[in-house]
């Protein structure tokens, strides 16, 4: 109390310690440590931690609506790491930020007692503001805390980002049951959400108060498709108050139509007018599981309330119905009331604020009279007038089941109200009666009951000796367990000593393989480079090999050429060659003849002398004619006798000449082929013939 005081600033006043004492013996009852309101500062939370470390008496501590804070929250976060009691916290609308809200979930993760937390805020001064920095914590809590099952976060400032941290950790978990996130800043991207929730065991899910809309709404319902057998468990769904239309209703309503686990379906506050809303007609004929529908303030008019009543007609599942603060009016009553009429379900019914008149009135008196299944019926604001509370004084005489009939803020005469009050007053008197009897019929069985019970009390006597027996057995059989354990114990630490020991070989083995797969992977990449290289040289080689092949293909064509002309020059000079030597041979023919000619002349030079004329004639014809080309026979000038053949293309022709007696000269022309030049071509040539000739003064011949 002083630690309050001081976090206020005030002076310490010792009468505010008596009354804190009367306050705090009033309210801190039945284990529960409460100061909700009570103006708790930093300091005095260190006081109350300081209460709850060595505490094992209560199990609720609730510090809502003060102001310890940050320090405030480390201060109880500590003192909860130490408690094993308290299973139930409530932090709301404290000032917590982002460090406190960190302290307390990271408690969490080492807890093993708390069951529920609060740290959310209400309407008011002192929120709690978590955001994404205080968020991150909760992702290890949730994976290592598997006793939370209740987790209130609502309108801690929560955004998209923070939420996925929240994602990460439900997927590890599978205690929490119940999850309020309303009233925060989530916008449509709440994909990271939907696999966690189709895998934890999350039976209660409140989201409402957000910005989800249409788009977000259709992700966050694949948690109810069944895919490779996972699907939400999930019993109660809230989504009030998040910009929905009569589009995204109705696509909750098509993939809940064959929902199994839905029991409590909420969707306040969002804008349902038009036709999409007669998609809830399939979903009451369909779905045997839901027992809860809440439509409050969502626009819903005749049309509305004509698939509700089709639906329900049909629908015996339905427990409670609340669709307050819809302008339905009589018309839409109507309607409703052809539907319920004979449904015995509906046990509870909201139509507070539908603008229902006296014709709307009795038509729900009328429903009241013949339903003996409703309980509770919200009437209030609406335009009820004397006429119609009438009908329902009469209708609440007749259902002596009705408990609450409320008809607040209508403009009917208040001794209808207080005959309504008095009727359901009576009528559960007599309901206490009729309990009263069976509690007596109750407690005969009871007494009857305890009297067996003392005789089980003596057989429990002879029970428990045998009980003894077995348990002198049973210590002895612990102790020898217990000498077995100690054995065990032992070799277990020989165990483990090996299998250290087997950890240092498998390290040492495992960097070898790391260093050989180093050296591995280092010759593989010289390898490649190697091979690399090795494959560009080959290419390259091949490409000059493929060059070389070209240059001695050309050469070899060249080389074929040339034998070619050759063999055609060799063909050609072969001819010439067999002309040549047919001339020869024709020329020496042509010589043998001469021969024999001049030795003629010869014989007959020596029969007859020659005059000195001839010699004159002889000299002349040495002498070579112009224009002409002939061969002569050449030897001395004067001594030797000379033949001249002048050769032609078609053979050798010539005159045999006079021979002079003194030197023995013939001259003339010789006929003979012509002969072509394999140079040239021209045909032609120059032939000199040596012919024997006797020399006069040796006697010789040349």
């Amino acid at each position: 109390m002083k630690g309050n005081v001081l976090t206020q600033k005030n002076d310490f006043n010792p009468n505010q310690l008596n009354y804190f004492i009367d306050k705090f013996n009033k309210k801190c009852k039945k284990k529960v440590f409460n100061l909700e309101d009570q103006y708790v500062g930093p300091n005095a939370a260190l006081e109350v931690a300081n209460l709850l470390v060595y505490n094992e008496h209560f199990i609720h501590l609730n510090l809502s609506k003060n102001s310890i804070g940050d320090y405030g929250a480390r201060c109880i976060a500590g003192a909860l790491r130490e408690n094993t009691t308290i299973i139930h916290v409530d932090l709301s609308n404290n000032a917590i930020c982002y460090e406190g809200a960190a302290e307390i979930f990271e408690m969490l993760a080492e807890n093993e007692n708390i069951v529920s937390l609060k740290l959310n805020s209400l309407e008011g001064l002192n929120r709690n503001r978590i955001d994404v920095r205080g968020m991150r914590p909760i992702s290890n809590c949730l994976k290592q805390n598997q006793i939370l099952q209740f987790l209130d976060l609502s309108g801690s400032s929560i955004t998209n980002e923070g939420l996925m941290y929240l994602a990460d950790g439900l997927e590890h978990n599978r205690s929490l049951v119940s999850l309020n996130i309303s009233d925060n800043e989530l916008g449509p991207k709440v994909q990271p959400l939907v696999k966690p929730l189709m895998v934890c065991n999350l039976l209660e899910l409140d989201i409402s108060n957000n910005k989800l809309g249409d788009a977000g709404l259709q992700v966050l319902i694949n948690i109810f498709q069944q895919t490779s057998g996972t699907y939400s468990r999930l019993q109660s769904f809230n989504i009030a108050k998040n910009n929905i239309t009569s589009f995204g209703a109705t696509k909750v309503f098509d993939i809940l139509s064959k929902n199994l686990t839905v029991k409590k379906l909420i969707m306040d506050e969002n804008n349902l007018t038009g036709r999409g809303i007669s998609g809830i007609v399939s979903l009451l004929f369909e779905n045997s599981t839901l027992d809860h529908l809440s439509f409050y303030d969502c626009g819903l008019n005749y049309e509305g309330a004509d698939a509700l009543g089709t639906g329900l007609s049909r629908n015996f599942h339905v427990h409670t119905l609340i669709i307050g603060k819809n302008p339905i009016k009589d018309d839409g009553i109507k309607l409703l009331h052809s539907g319920i009429k004979e449904n015995s379900s509906i046990s509870t019914l909201d139509l507070s604020g539908c603008r229902i008149q006296d014709d709307g009135a009795k038509l729900i008196a009328e429903l009241i009279t013949n339903n003996h299944g409703l309980t509770k019926i919200d009437l209030k604001d609406n335009h009820i007038y004397d006429d119609g509370g009438l009908a329902l004084v009469n209708a609440v005489r007749l259902n002596k089941r009705v408990t609450k009939l409320n008809l607040e803020r209508n403009s009917m005469s208040y001794k209808y109200v207080q005959d309504i009050q008095r009727t359901i007053k009576s009528h559960a008197s007599e309901l206490t009666r009729q309990s009263a009897a069976s509690f007596v019929q109750e407690m005969v069985y009871l007494k009857e009951f305890e009297n067996q019970k003392y005789a089980v009390a003596q057989e429990g006597k002879i029970f428990d000796a045998k009980q003894k027996e077995l348990n002198d057995e049973l210590n002895y059989q612990n102790d020898l367990l217990e000498h077995y354990r100690e054995d065990e114990a032992e070799k277990l630490e020989l165990l483990e000593d090996e299998y250290a020991q087997i950890l240092d070989e498998i390290r040492k083995a495992d960097r070898t393989n790391y260093e050989q797969d180093d050296q591995a992977q280092q010759l593989k990449a010289d390898m490649e480079s190697e091979i690399h290289l090795i494959t560009f040289q080959t290419t390259q080689a091949f490409n000059e090999i493929e060059e070389l092949n070209r240059q001695i293909k050309k050469e070899k064509e060249a080389i074929d050429q040339t034998r070619i002309n050759y063999e055609r020059q060799i063909s050609k000079l072969k001819v010439e060659l067999g002309d040549r030597e047919r001339v020869v041979n024709h020329l020496e023919s042509t010589v043998n003849s001469t021969e024999n000619q001049v030795n003629k002349l010869k014989e007959e030079k020596t029969r007859t002398p020659r005059s000195p004329m001839a010699k004159l004639e002889t000299k002349k014809t040495d002498v070579r004619s112009p224009g002409k080309r002939s061969g002569s026979i050449m030897g001395e000038e004067t001594r030797s006798p000379l033949i001249k053949v002048r050769a032609s293309s078609k053979g050798f022709t010539g005159a045999v000449g006079t021979l002079d007696n003194t030197d023995n000269v013939l001259t003339g022309q010789v006929s003979s082929p012509k002969i072509p030049s394999s140079k040239t071509g021209k045909s032609g040539s120059r032939i000199k013939i040596k012919t024997n000739k006797t020399n006069p003064k040796t006697g010789k011949g040349k």
